[in-house]
């Protein structure tokens, strides 16, 4: 026996214990104390449904309550009941389930001779149970670190002279804090921490740190730097709608800041990471990159040199409205393959960028412009071994009057391919055409795909890079002037020139 329950209300049913043989002693009680009988119900065909029955037995469905519908079956001398779907265990019935009748459609199936079936059958309905939510720890965890640990195996300080070493973009910001305070971003929301430094060995002019969170993983990211001279602490104020921040300087004038929010224009861009296999191209903003990329109307562009590293990075349009946290991607330029459509929206990691010559034009045997020369991969599927083959690339030969030999051009920017870690393992061949590389049906010998990879910009934060002023926001009109010019003054080791 086994009863079903479902949610506060539902009825559950149990699978009666009578046998059939106490039917065929006729329910005699002194043969088979206890023993009900259930007669006449077809084998899957009947259903039983709740109702509600007075003192002198006239019954009426519940119509205030879904209906409880139990599939009966009959099997091996017992009653199986189940529940056709779950909506079949219904709902909001009396907790107290002997005020619940149960009877079945079929006039012909009786329990001991009564349209009553409640003898036979054993059903009953869950209550009570109360359950209080609550978090499984209170207090305060750890979540990140403000201030990160030192950078690649050998520490912060050797990371810019071991290949392969990223170093934590906020290891800048570990300049011996001694006051945090917070403000809202109005136009975005975001928590902003404003973190006063005040000390970093022998010098007390160190900058201090503004950070934003993510709002979905509350990571900090390095919004901006200012520079504080020993600052003790920070705090904010809202005048005429505007934010203003106030920094305490130990060994300097204090400073009142406007808070002019946390989206901005991408005015520079570094590069972090060369890579290899890349050509001239654009650069794009990641769709959905982080739930802080937002903004619009950035265009870049960048450079590599002839080895296939990323060199330069180049801002045409800023853009506005962008947050800490936005991401960029290098893909193909205009002029990537016959086709120019979709070029610019192709990213260039992961995809084969050009196919090199090995070999001089005598090593291509039976070839003419046109015919295609497809870069494959063959991997073994894990298990039933099934040899899968993939594809890489797509391309078409076509003679170079300039080189006076053959080159391979791509159809479109979908023909780049993508996905690929590297270059290995990828088979060129010519299996529309004739075409060969000497005697071989494979142009291992005559050409090689190189895949782009490892090429990153960090566009934000914009600390430590040089750029040019943009625009210019009046943030008090004053009164009394004249029509004159306004000159700027930068800080630092590189305070600029030639604003106008």
């Amino acid at each position: 026996e086994g009863y079903y329950s479902w949610g506060g209300g539902g009825v559950g049913g149990s699978a009666s214990a009578a046998n059939c043989s106490s039917c065929r002693m006729g329910g005699d009680p002194e043969r088979c104390p206890g023993c009900s009988c259930m007669m006449g119900c077809t084998n899957a065909s009947a259903w039983l449904t709740s109702y509600t029955c007075d003192a002198d037995g006239a019954c009426a469905p519940l119509k205030k309550n879904l209906y409880v519908d139990y599939a009966v079956t009959s099997s091996g001398g017992m009653v199986n009941l189940t529940f056709p779907d779950a909506l079949s265990h219904g709902g909001w019935f009396h907790p107290n389930a002997s005020r619940i009748s149960i009877k079945s459609v079929q006039p012909e199936c009786m329990c001991n001779g009564s349209a009553v079936l409640n003898p036979c059958l054993v059903f009953t309905v869950a209550s009570g149970a109360n359950f209080s939510a609550g978090p499984a720890r209170t207090g305060i965890q750890k979540r990140h670190d403000l201030n990160p640990a030192p950078s690649g195996t050998l520490g912060k300080t050797a990371c810019a002279s071991v290949p392969g070493c990223t170093p934590d973009p906020r290891s800048i910001i570990d300049h011996g804090a001694v006051a945090i305070s917070s403000l809202r971003d109005a136009a975005s929301g975001l928590a902003v921490l404003v973190v006063a430094n005040f000390y970093l060995g022998p010098s007390e002019s160190v900058n201090s740190s503004i950070l934003a969170l993510d709002p979905l993983t509350a990571a900090p990211v390095l919004l901006q730097e200012v520079p504080t001279v020993g600052a003790t602490d920070s705090s904010s104020t809202t005048i005429n709608g505007s934010t203003y921040m106030a920094i305490a300087n130990f060994r300097g004038p204090s400073i009142l800041y406007r808070w002019s929010g946390a989206a901005s224009p991408l005015l520079a861009l570094s590069v972090t990471k060369r890579g290899i296999g890349y050509i001239d191209g654009d650069i794009r903003v990641k769709g959905n990159s982080s739930p802080l990329s937002r903004g619009a109307g950035f265009i870049g562009s960048f450079l590599s040199s002839p080895s296939g590293a990323v060199t330069e990075a180049h801002v045409s349009a800023p853009g506005d409205g962008y947050l800490p946290g936005v991401a960029v991607q290098l893909t193909y330029g205009a002029g990537c393959a016959r086709s120019d459509e979709g070029c610019t929206a192709t990213p260039m990691a992961g995809s084969v960028t050009a196919v090199r010559v090995l070999a001089d034009a005598s090593s291509f045997w039976n070839c003419s412009a046109g015919d295609f020369v497809n870069g494959t991969i063959s991997t073994v599927t894990a298990g039933d071994g099934t040899l899968r083959v993939s594809k890489a690339f797509s391309g078409v030969l076509a003679w170079s009057n300039v080189d006076d030999t053959w080159v391979v051009e791509f159809p479109d920017a979908e023909s780049h391919g993508g996905g690929l870690a590297s270059a290995a393992g990828i088979t060129i061949t010519s299996p529309s055409s004739n075409c060969t590389c000497g005697p071989d049906a494979s142009f291992a010998r005559c050409l090689a795909p190189i895949v782009a990879c490892g090429g990153v910009l960090a566009p934000l934060p914009h600390a430590g890079v040089v750029h040019a002023i943009q625009r210019v926001a009046i943030l008090a009109p004053g009164e009394g002037y004249t029509k004159g010019v306004a000159k700027a003054h930068g800080m630092g080791v590189t305070p600029g020139r030639g604003f106008s």
